[in-house]
């Protein structure tokens, strides 16, 4: 889900067509112009709430935020 009409608006659009329909095929559904309101949980699922009222059932939510990665997360201490 993405707030705005176009996904990575500043990159090169034929790539984010690529990736968009590549993601498609993938069975993962982008849903542009719209914002995410609440997540709520239904047995193993998660409901998406959307700005128009929508609601989408999934069985994975990915947050996603600006450009850079916060790889740190990943970094297993070594202790």
């Amino acid at each position: 889900m993405h707030r705005s009409a176009k996904a990575l608006k500043s990159f090169d659009q034929d790539g984010v067509n690529i990736l968009i329909e590549a993601s498609k095929d993938a069975s993962i559904k982008v849903i542009l112009n719209r914002h995410p309101t609440e997540i709520t949980h239904a047995g193993n699922s998660f409901i998406l709430h959307s700005s128009d009222d929508h609601a989408y059932e999934t069985d994975c939510i990915i947050g996603a935020t600006g450009r850079i990665p916060n790889v740190e997360v990943f970094i297993v201490p070594s202790w």
